[in-house]
């Protein structure tokens, strides 16, 4: 049994969109749980929160690596610019990686940076 045409076209287009959904989830998640933590006890130097964005991203990093594997099996990483039968691979690719460089730009932000710092008093 084969797919219709349209139905692979959205499960291509989902596995594109993935790896930045699952950056953009975790994004959310880090700063999220800064800012309540801010917000509800002034400043965060807690380990259990470092091993948990630690933990989060590298469930991210996992994730967008599943899915960018997807568009390797599909004949992606080979950037052939001219065919348009391997464009969606090698998108799925392309923005995998840029999605595990967000995650990791976003993790050395976190353990970097201060994370409570009041600008108006």
């Amino acid at each position: 049994m084969s797919q219709s045409s349209e139905t692979r076209s959205v499960v291509d287009l989902v596995a594109v969109l993935a790896g930045p959904v699952i950056w953009f989830a975790f994004f959310a998640m880090i700063y999220a749980t800064q800012s309540f933590y801010c917000a509800r006890f002034g400043d965060i130097n807690d380990a259990r929160l470092t091993t948990l964005f630690v933990a989060a991203s590298i469930l991210a990093a996992i994730g967008i690596a599943a899915v960018m594997a997807r568009g390797i099996r599909q004949g992606g990483s080979s950037f052939r610019i001219s065919d348009e039968k391997y464009f969606l691979a090698d998108l799925n690719v392309t923005l995998g990686a840029l999605s595990i460089l967000a995650v990791l730009i976003v993790l050395g932000a976190t353990l970097l940076l201060p994370s409570c710092n009041r600008i108006l008093g």
